[in-house]
């Protein structure tokens, strides 16, 4: 995979892709994971640790002061290119460790936390959280919602969430 100088990291969805005032259309959360290096710029708001995932070979955290939304044409963009390789997702509970620390973590930036919060509002049932209002067209879930993740299949349809890694998304 290529790097470009930079090791590759995982990025996890914290989100399904949803359309968000002021965001592209098709839009997701996502966080970078981040080995721990004992430094004043590590989040230790969600430590994750060997076994959390496969892709995680140290002591990691959830670096929120990165987390970016990111609409699902750029990613696959970035698939085609071979700048993001897919990865098996994470576990309910290690997501449900990182959602959370979302919002504990005060190096997350106020526009993240609210795109989250708006995202929260639409949640899939399938991710354990309850449907959106009646009133609200729940958005399209794509197998790009996917994404980081499984990284965009041409064709939509419903998907788990899952994660993807690169060197920088």
């Amino acid at each position: 995979m290529p790097t470009h100088g930079r090791s590759p990291h995982l990025h996890v969805a914290l989100t399904d892709l949803l359309s968000v005032s002021g965001y592209p259309a098709e839009s997701l959360l996502l966080v970078t994971i981040s080995s721990i290096r004992d430094s004043r710029s590590d989040d230790l708001a969600c430590k994750l640790d060997i076994g959390d995932h496969d892709f995680i070979t140290r002591p990691s955290y959830a670096a929120y002061r990165r987390a970016r939304v990111r609409d699902a044409a750029y990613l696959r963009r970035r698939e085609e290119r071979g700048l993001t390789v897919p990865q098996a997702p994470v576990d309910a509970e290690v997501l449900d460790r990182i959602c959370a620390g979302l919002e504990k973590s005060p190096r997350t930036p106020d526009d993240m936390i609210a795109f989250y919060r708006v995202a929260e509002q639409f949640a899939s049932p399938s991710r354990g959280r309850e449907g959106p209002p009646a009133q609200v067209r729940q958005p399209r879930r794509c197998a790009c919602a996917e994404v980081a993740a499984n990284l965009i299949p041409a064709s939509c349809r419903p998907a788990p969430l899952r994660q993807c890694s690169s060197e920088a998304l």
